[in-house]
């Protein structure tokens, strides 16, 4: 695909298992960026990654040659090792990360990517305000594939 233009940006979200309010702190810190690499890792831009504790957001530039599917299960496994290499290291007491089966996918407009983008970083703050819009907060469960 090295001759080929493309401008799709996806907004995906998923969710802890259970809803469980865990991604605070180094954790969630650990698992942004291992995000982000994985992202990278597969030949797309990560434009934010962000967490409301117990969900988790995502604003990507997406490579047209990798399946939404595939690509959320090595985002979701990748940052499920880093959590633990950190939990293991610093802060045993912590529970281990689990998502909950599924993930929810958006497409953005290229006009709308600012705007994604800064629902996205401020996720806590909409959150607190009770200011989130619905349709982006709807998690749904896509099969039966193993839950991470």
């Amino acid at each position: 695909m090295k001759h080929c233009y493309w401008q799709i940006y996806i907004h995906l979200v998923w969710s802890t298992k259970n809803r469980s309010n865990i991604l605070r702190g180094r954790l969630e810190i650990a698992v942004h960026r291992a995000i982000r690499q994985s992202i990278r890792d597969q030949g797309m831009v990560p434009i934010c990654v962000n967490s409301a504790w117990d969900h988790t957001h995502l604003l990507v530039s997406w490579n047209p040659g990798v399946a939404i599917d595939n690509a959320v299960e090595t985002l979701k496994s990748c940052s499920v090792e880093a959590w633990e290499k950190v939990r293991e290291k610093n802060l045993q007491d912590a529970p281990s990360l689990r998502w909950q089966r599924g993930w929810s996918a958006f497409s953005v407009s290229p006009g709308k990517v600012g705007y994604a983008k800064k629902y996205v970083a401020n996720q806590k703050s909409l959150h607190r305000a009770g200011a989130t819009i619905d349709r982006y907060e709807t998690l749904k469960d896509h099969g039966d594939k193993a839950g991470f």
